[in-house]
């Protein structure tokens, strides 16, 4: 798949549960009434959608897209990595279920310096943040 492709893909289709999730566990106030767990599952089951995709696609890759980091990875990693730190020691956690993605985030992704040095600093902030209760 070619980087528009993926970049495309990623504002139609991963970044949508990504946020929502986000904002039903730290932005309830954004919520005219509050968030359920039905409507958490409902999110959860398009990100699940979302992360066996791109399971598949680097089952053969380093990388979303050839040989090299390039700005899909990038894009991409933000909402995975979003997810996957506010699930880190939760049963929700992803490693079990999507291995190929797990590697390329904790690995290739993760392995590069200047996006650990910014992601442990995003999971500073996040864990200093309440998680709310949803109902």
């Amino acid at each position: 798949m070619k980087i528009k492709g993926i970049l495309g893909w990623e504002q139609a289709k991963l970044s949508i549960p990504t946020q929502q999730i986000y904002k039903m566990y730290y932005q309830t106030s954004v919520f005219e009434k509050p968030p359920t767990l039905d409507t958490l599952k409902k999110w959860e089951q398009e990100l699940s959608k979302c992360f066996k995709a791109l399971d598949d696609l680097l089952v053969n890759g380093k990388f979303l897209c050839g040989d090299s980091m390039t700005l899909a990875d990038i894009v991409v990693f933000s909402d995975v990595a979003q997810f996957v730190e506010m699930n880190k020691f939760t049963a929700k956690s992803p490693e079990m279920s999507y291995p190929n993605l797990m590697r390329w985030y904790s690995k290739t992704m993760m392995g590069d310096a200047s996006i650990k040095a910014v992601m442990d600093e995003f999971a500073n902030g996040l864990y200093s943040t309440k998680k709310a209760k949803l109902m």
